[in-house]
């Protein structure tokens, strides 16, 4: 984080009284880490006839994290060090769900779930550190703070400061339907129709259709067996959800005038300039979604009055149009471009 590198030519001397006062050195540094974290939700329930009920519910998930670290110039020949960080995680979604049970006689159920899921998530962060202050009686990293005066946000105290600042935020919408059939507690078959929408996918390719179904005979019931005895088979379709905003919107810009170790350059010759992002690879447009199907097979059965469980599964997954950074021609200057493969 520092990027010092001390003098080793003159390392610190084998001796207790010298590490002793050292020691005392560090008691004038400042390392303070502090984390919030509230978490909280609302759920209602109505039910609007005998079999339908309705059910709303909102979550909320925040966490913050902030710290302060100071070290004295005597710690690094005549130069000191401050670093500020604060960043913070905020989740919060609704859920609304219809659910229909129809019974038409002691064996033949039905059974509908509808609803849709709105998911918002929030990542952002702030992080500066400075070198070389004109004291060690300047702890924080102080700008400006008038809006309306010159110099908003320039350091006071003439402090070398460097900034990172970024944000990601993350929408996703969903709607689904689940049927259901129950059969005298033998066969159970479920059907699940979801589409997503997400907002770090391009608007072309944004919504995804994921069907599912499933099967499964309880032959401990069909034979009148004590112990459970099951087989299920299942299909499906699930989408991976992208966290990364950049390939949602296409051929962009970047500050891209560093290099490996001193990430913070953004001028060339005191200009402010961007670049093509030769060194983090190309995104075009026509990505999408990524997603998997897999095929489930999974044999359930108990032993010695069900006080033994084993669970046989088989499966296959095959995971498709994942985003993937793929070689091109050197002459076009980039490591590579995002396409979807695999």
């Amino acid at each position: 984080e520092i990027g010092y590198l001390p003098d080793l030519s003159t390392p610190l001397s084998p001796n207790l009284d010298q590490y002793n006062h050292y020691m005392e050195q560090h008691k004038r540094s400042v390392n303070d880490n502090i984390t919030n974290s509230i978490q909280g939700s609302l759920s209602l329930s109505f039910d609007i006839l005998k079999e339908l009920n309705y059910t709303t519910a909102f979550n909320v998930d925040y966490v913050e994290g902030i710290r302060d670290v100071f070290y004295p110039s005597e710690l690094m020949e005549t130069t000191n060090y401050i670093s500020n960080y604060y960043g913070y995680s905020q989740r919060y979604n609704f859920v609304n769900n219809l659910t229909y049970n129809l019974s038409l006689d002691d064996k033949n159920t039905f059974s509908f779930v509808g609803g849709f899921q709105y998911l918002d998530d929030l990542y952002r962060f702030t992080y500066a550190k400075a070198f070389d202050g004109p004291n060690d009686f300047i702890k924080l990293n102080v700008v400006s703070g008038d809006p309306n005066k010159d110099g908003y946000l320039e350091p006071i105290g003439g402090l070398k400061v460097h900034r990172w600042y970024n944000t990601e935020l993350n929408r996703l919408f969903s709607t689904y339907g689940k049927f259901g059939y129950s059969y005298d507690n033998i066969l159970d078959i479920n059907t699940v129709l979801r589409w997503d929408a997400s907002s770090a996918v391009q608007p072309d390719s944004r919504w995804l259709f994921t069907p599912s179904a499933s099967i499964k005979w309880n032959l401990d019931e069909h034979l009148g067996s004590a112990e459970k005895f099951s087989v299920k088979l299942s299909a499906g379709r699930i989408g991976h959800v992208n966290y990364d905003s950049r390939f949602a919107i296409g051929p962009q810009y970047y500050s891209n005038l560093n290099w490996s170790g001193e990430a913070n350059i953004l001028s060339f010759f005191g200009n402010a300039a961007l670049s093509r992002p030769y060194n983090r690879g190309w995104v075009g447009y026509n990505l999408e979604w990524g997603y998997a199907d897999q095929v489930d097979l999974s044999i359930i059965k108990s032993f010695f009055n069900n006080s033994l469980s084993a669970n046989l599964s088989f499966y296959q997954k095959d995971n498709k149009n994942q985003i993937v950074l793929i070689p091109i021609p050197e002459e076009y200057g980039y490591v590579g471009e995002y396409k979807n493969g695999l």
